[in-house]
């Protein structure tokens, strides 16, 4: 039976980009389009805005502790973090883990 893997400073950068490059994608799509009112909101525009800024909070947080658990890697693996910090203060939450 073979080893898995580990992780390296390239599989760390290209998922740091990628988690980068998710960012902006996620900011531009629950971002309201600009010249799109054509008036007084109703009651239920209000709710679909809330909702949607609540969702866009949401996922752009959990983005972001996915790109600083990215950065704590790769500040490891470039000997600027030492194995303890890394180990007391890198983790992902609970959140990004998993079922």
């Amino acid at each position: 039976m073979s080893e898995p893997a580990s992780i390296n400073p390239q599989i760390i950068e290209g998922l740091y980009c990628e988690a980068l490059t998710l960012a902006d994608e996620v900011r531009a799509r629950f971002t309201p389009a600009s010249g799109t009112d054509t008036g007084a909101p109703g009651p239920d525009e209000d709710l679909t805005r809330i909702a949607r800024s609540c969702e866009g909070l949401r996922t752009t947080t959990r983005i972001m502790h996915a790109i600083a658990w990215l950065l704590n890697q790769r500040s490891y693996l470039m000997g600027e973090l030492s194995e303890l910090h890394l180990r007391r203060h890198a983790r992902l939450s609970g959140d990004l883990r998993g079922p």
